[in-house]
């Protein structure tokens, strides 16, 4: 699925470049427990992005996939690369929801 969607966005794009499918990996590592439910990492995450560019991360989707790019450039698993793109397909509005499961994370 990641693939295909890979595919249709730079189709999209217009660019005329393709994507080879042993290019695209997935990772579910950075999921936690469960779909809806914040994990550290997250928290961490869009506390950082909030404070130093002033960007809004929703905890279900972008949040979680935020600390996992965060976690993998730290790592050095993303080195070589020249160009890394995040998509931040929205749901900041959902990030409120969680204050009281989480506390207040902009402390």
């Amino acid at each position: 699925m990641v693939y295909d969607l890979a595919c249709r966005t730079m189709d999209h794009l217009g660019t005329g470049q393709t994507i080879r499918r042993e290019a695209v990996r997935a990772d579910c590592y950075f999921v936690g427990q469960g779909y809806g439910l914040p994990t550290q990492g997250m928290l961490n995450a869009v506390k950082m992005l909030a404070e130093l560019e002033g960007l809004l991360f929703d905890p279900v989707y972008s949040g979680k996939g935020l600390d996992g790019m965060i976690t993998l450039v730290r790592e050095g698993a993303l080195s070589g690369m020249n160009n890394i793109v995040f998509v931040h397909t929205g749901g900041s509005a959902g990030l409120f929801g969680y204050q009281i499961q989480t506390g207040d994370i902009f402390k």
